[in-house]
C-alpha cells in the first residue's frame, strides 16, 4: 500500500494503542480564518509533533430565516459581545469554544490531550479615540460600521452604542493578553482541570485587512477570498509562514506584550497590522526550521 497522505496518517496514528492524541485549538472570529490558516498551522504544528491534530472552533448560533429554515449564523467576536466581561471571558471561552469542539472529537475528550490554545482576533479600530468615532450620514449606502484607515476614522450606525462596544472590547482584550494560561476542563466535569498555554493574537483591522487590503470586505466574499489565499500557498508552508513574517505589517516588536502595546497609539489599531509573524516564528523554532524560503508565490497587497 502506498503512504497515506499525512491527515489520513495522523487520523489512522491517534487511534493507535500506544499512542496519547494531542489538539490544538484555534479560536476564530469567523469561518475566513478557518479557511486561509488551516493549512498553515496545520502543517506548522506537524513539523513540531506529527501526532497534533490542529481544530478550527468557530462559535455559531442558529437563527430562522425569513421561510422558517434554521441558519447558522457565525458570531465569534467574544470580546465586543454584550454580556462578556473579564471577569467571564475565559470560562466563556470554554463555553462557546472549545467544549463545543472536544464534544465532536471523542478521542480528544480530556483537558490533558490539549496542546495549546491559540485565539485570533480582529481589532476592529477599537484603540482609536472616541472622537474618530463618527455617525454615519442620512442615506449612507456603505455596510457599516465602515474602518476608514486614511482619515483614521469608523463610520458607525450609532455612535453613542459603538463607543461603548469599543470600551467593552479593550477591558475584554486587555484580560485576554495578559493571560498565559487557560484552565481547560470537561463539560461534565469542572474538577478535571489542566492548564493549558493560551495567548491571542490579532489582524487590524481585520483578516481581510492584512491578508488582502480590504479593510471593509464584503461578507460575501471573506470566504471566497481566504480560501484563494490558502490555495495561492497549497504544499508550500515555509513560503506562506514567510509571507507574514516578512509582510509590511508584521509586527517588528520582539516581544508579544511590546507588540500589543503598539496598537494603542498613533492610530494603529486601524492600519493593516498584525502580530501573528510572531506565533509563526515560534512555531518555526520549535520545528527547529532554521530557514525559510523566499516567498515567491504571492505580492503583498
Amino acid at each position: 500500500m502506498g503512504k497515506l497522505p499525512r491527515q489520513c496518517r495522523k487520523q489512522v496514528i491517534s487511534l493507535g494503542k500506544n499512542k496519547k492524541p494531542k489538539c490544538v485549538m484555534v479560536l476564530t472570529e469567523g469561518p475566513s480564518d478557518r479557511a486561509a490558516l488551516t493549512g498553515l498551522f496545520t502543517d506548522l504544528y506537524s513539523l513540531i509533533d506529527d501526532d497534533i491534530e490542529v481544530f478550527f472552533p468557530v462559535y455559531t448560533e442558529e437563527s430562522l430565516t425569513s421561510t422558517g429554515a434554521l441558519e447558522a449564523n457565525y458570531n465569534g467576536d467574544i470580546t465586543s459581545r454584550t454580556g462578556i466581561t473579564p471577569e467571564n471571558i475565559l470560562p466563556m471561552l470554554l463555553k462557546m469554544f472549545i467544549h463545543p469542539e472536544l464534544k465532536k472529537h471523542p478521542a480528544y475528550e480530556y483537558p490533558k490531550y490539549v496542546y495549546e490554545v491559540i485565539h485570533l482576533v480582529d481589532i476592529d479600530g477599537v484603540y482609536l479615540d472616541d472622537d474618530r468615532i463618527v455617525n454615519a450620514a442620512p442615506g449612507e449606502t456603505r455596510e457599516l460600521p465602515y474602518y476608514d484607515d486614511q482619515t483614521n476614522t469608523i463610520i458607525v450606525k450609532d455612535r453613542d452604542s459603538f463607543i461603548r462596544r469599543n470600551q467593552r472590547k479593550r477591558e475584554n482584550l486587555a484580560k485576554l493578553v495578559e493571560t498565559s494560561h487557560l484552565q481547560i476542563t470537561t463539560e461534565k466535569d469542572a474538577s478535571s482541570k489542566r492548564d493549558k498555554p493560551y495567548s491571542v493574537f490579532f489582524f487590524s483591522s481585520n483578516l481581510d485587512h492584512v491578508l488582502f487590503g480590504k479593510a471593509n470586505n464584503a461578507s460575501f466574499n471573506k470566504v471566497q477570498d481566504a480560501r484563494k489565499f490558502s490555495n495561492d500557498f497549497y504544499g508550500e508552508p515555509l513560503k506562506q509562514a514567510s509571507y507574514f513574517i516578512n509582510h509590511p505589517g508584521a509586527s517588528p516588536e520582539s516581544t508579544y506584550s511590546d507588540s500589543w502595546a503598539t496598537l494603542f497609539s498613533d492610530s494603529q489599531s486601524i492600519r493593516p497590522r498584525t502580530n501573528i509573524n510572531l506565533l509563526i516564528k515560534r512555531l518555526l523554532e520549535q520545528a527547529k526550521v532554521k530557514e525559510l524560503p523566499l516567498n515567491d508565490i504571492r505580492d503583498y497587497c
